[in-house]
């Protein structure tokens, strides 16, 4: 190979090399820019929902359904706000994980003033407290029946 071919190949070389970097920087900008996936999304509301359960117990009882709406609302804000983000759909794929570790560590800004629930159906609001623990009106007539 002569020196003008040697010049030429590595004049090729660099410029391919010039190229590459910028195809990579390219995508790197696209891909910080990109939201979450349909998958993903459905991955952080379930991840939602699991904290809002484990700060107010399953569905069924009467401290979630008097507690979730706020506690969502709260939960849902405090991402948006983390994230800088209208809605949950605009979280950037870069930050799927942060995300996950948010909802996991999140805590209510106000402690919860959960209702007592009854300590022998476990399903209404104890109302009425035996020294031992609250109980429901139910129960406590069943009791009052059973004592006669």
């Amino acid at each position: 190979m002569s020196a003008e071919q040697l010049e030429l190949f590595a004049d090729d070389k660099q410029s391919l090399l010039m190229q590459i970097h910028y195809l990579e920087t390219t995508v790197e900008n696209y891909r910080n820019r990109m939201p979450i996936s349909k998958k993903e999304r459905k991955v952080v509301r379930t991840q939602g929902k699991t904290k809002v359960i484990s700060l107010l117990g399953e569905p069924r009882t009467e401290s979630y359904k008097q507690g979730y709406r706020r506690i969502f609302t709260d939960l849902w804000s405090d991402v948006k706000g983390q994230f800088k983000v209208g809605t949950l759909d605009e979280i950037l794929e870069i930050h799927f994980t942060n995300a996950i570790h948010f909802i996991n560590d999140w805590q209510p800004k106000n402690p919860l003033e959960l209702p007592q629930t009854c300590f022998l159906c476990e399903e209404q609001p104890g109302t009425l407290d035996t020294g031992e623990g609250a109980i429901c009106e139910n129960c406590a007539q069943i009791m009052g029946e059973l004592a006669q």
